[in-house]
């Protein structure tokens, strides 16, 4: 058994409980070795998951939530990355909107940024980030998202765990900022 055993346990455990959050809208299939899959064929998308990436720090563990999926596109180009961006004050309004250097994904980029209910749900939940990469090998879009709920934080001095489940409110917007983008990037190379 080793050093991280008991605390990697207790984050699944968390990870778990916040996936059951999301429950009610999307379907869990399976949850094991910590990862939790979605049946996300009515959302539009392949291999809904949630998990925890991990990062190791010298006095504890954070568990950052995150949500990932796959849509199939035959047709686009070549590989890309569109990245959300914030800007704005420190404590006051900020702005979300998507960018990337690749040329190749210019219509899509002003599709997400002019969908108003796209924009809205990433300024209220405020996502670490929201990475959409094409992988032309797999001809598919993956999409990656780290929202600012459901990490586990644990700390070994003072002992303390941490967890943030979502609100009602960041549950129902985050399935619907994930079916937006599926509508998007269904369709991106037409």
């Amino acid at each position: 058994m080793g050093v991280y055993s008991a605390i990697d346990n207790r984050a699944v455990k968390t990870l778990s409980a916040v996936a059951q959050e999301f429950e009610a809208g999307i379907p869990i299939r399976t949850c094991a070795e910590g990862k939790v899959m979605f049946g996300g064929e009515k959302l539009g998308v392949q291999h809904l998951t949630a998990s925890y990436k991990v990062i190791s720090k010298w006095m504890g563990r954070v568990y950052v939530y995150t949500w990932q999926f796959f849509l199939v596109d035959v047709s686009f180009p070549s590989n890309a990355l569109i990245t959300l961006k914030y800007s704005g004050k420190i404590g006051g309004r900020k702005s979300a909107r998507f960018v990337s250097k690749s040329a190749d994904v210019k219509h899509i980029i002003e599709k997400l940024n002019q969908d108003k209910k796209i924009k809205e749900i990433c300024e209220r939940i405020d996502f670490e980030t929201i990475h959409i990469k094409y992988i032309e090998e797999k001809q598919s879009w993956c999409v990656e998202m780290r929202p600012n709920y459901g990490d586990f934080i644990w700390i070994l001095l003072p002992p303390v765990f941490y967890s943030r489940r979502p609100n009602k409110k960041e549950v129902e917007s985050t399935i619907q900022l994930i079916g937006q983008l599926s509508k998007y990037l269904g369709n991106a190379s037409v």
